[in-house]
């Protein structure tokens, strides 16, 4: 069923909704039982012409985007009831040209960049020695990348006891099968 993203305000259970966006995007919405959206397939929204599907997250829904219509490589980002970020999954990451001049968005968001769509923003409340840290993490894997490594990432977001404020984050990465992992306490 292809739809406009405005009928979506009441969604029906358990049906796959092919969404037209802007600048010709589009967007698979699956529902549940309830009639609640869980599953979210969509594209990387340009500066341009950013993707609304992901300007405002579904609470519990788990996003798959990809960086342009052809479906090679993805990010998973996966909210709580809350709509809190809780995972980031990338695996593998893509080659930096994969994304155009931005690269991959997880290289952006660990290396402090901004481009299209990037976790960075649902993440607002780290400390600048958690930013710091994944900062270091993202330019050591995007270099991994850039020199043709295959490289996974994954990161898991804790929250403290006001249930807004992330008290931390684990990454777990993989470079050529060689799996290591940090976490990083939000100061």
């Amino acid at each position: 069923m292809v739809v406009q993203p405005d009928l979506l305000s009441a969604p029906e259970p358990d049906v796959l909704y092919q969404v037209s966006l802007p600048g010709g995007m589009q967007a698979d919405v699956c529902t549940d039982a309830a009639g609640r959206v869980r599953d979210i397939e969509t594209v990387l929204g340009m500066a341009q012409v950013p993707n609304p599907v992901l300007g405002a997250p579904e609470a519990g829904a788990t996003y798959v985007v990809h960086p342009a219509a052809d479906g090679r490589f993805a990010v998973v980002l996966r909210f709580d009831e809350q709509a809190r970020l809780v995972e980031v999954v990338a695996d593998p990451l893509a080659p930096v040209g994969s994304y155009g001049t931005g690269g991959h968005p997880l290289t952006a968001l660990l290396a402090g960049g901004a481009e299209g769509v990037s976790p960075a923003a649902l993440l607002a409340f780290l400390g600048a020695s958690t930013v710091a840290g994944l900062g270091r993490l993202g330019v050591w894997l995007a270099d991994a990348v850039g020199r043709g490594h295959p490289v996974g990432l994954r990161l898991v977001v804790f929250y403290d006891g006001t249930n807004v404020v992330p008290a931390g984050v684990r990454a777990d990465w993989s470079v050529d099968g060689q799996v290591s992992g940090e976490s990083f306490d939000n100061l």
